[in-house]
């Protein structure tokens, strides 16, 4: 018992100068809570500016491309005869290529 009273009366000298330190303490929290709902307030309007940055910069060029993807892909369409063409006679030249091969 003795012990925790040493341990108390140590303590009980710097309460003072904590007591002290407490409303400096306390005012700098408030200063960095006013500057906090300074920063909050301005929040709110940001999602919709960015909501309206996309709107008119990205979804304008929208129609454009998927018009442009359409053409391609009709090109692409037109195009795939061709190649279905090409790889007939590619097999053809190559079965010639094997039948000849044998007979030399």
């Amino acid at each position: 018992m003795l012990l925790v009273l040493v341990q108390v009366l140590a303590v009980l000298s710097q309460v003072a100068s904590i007591r002290a330190r407490v409303p400096h303490v306390v005012a700098t929290i408030a200063a960095v809570l006013a500057q906090v709902a300074a920063v909050a307030a301005q929040i709110p309007p940001v999602p919709p500016c960015i909501l309206q940055v996309a709107l008119l910069h990205v979804l304008t060029h929208v129609p454009p491309i998927l018009m442009e993807v359409t053409a391609i892909l009709v090109n692409v369409l037109g195009v795939v005869p061709h190649i279905t063409a090409i790889a007939a006679q590619l097999a053809a030249v190559v079965a010639d290529c094997c039948a000849v091969l044998p007979h030399t």
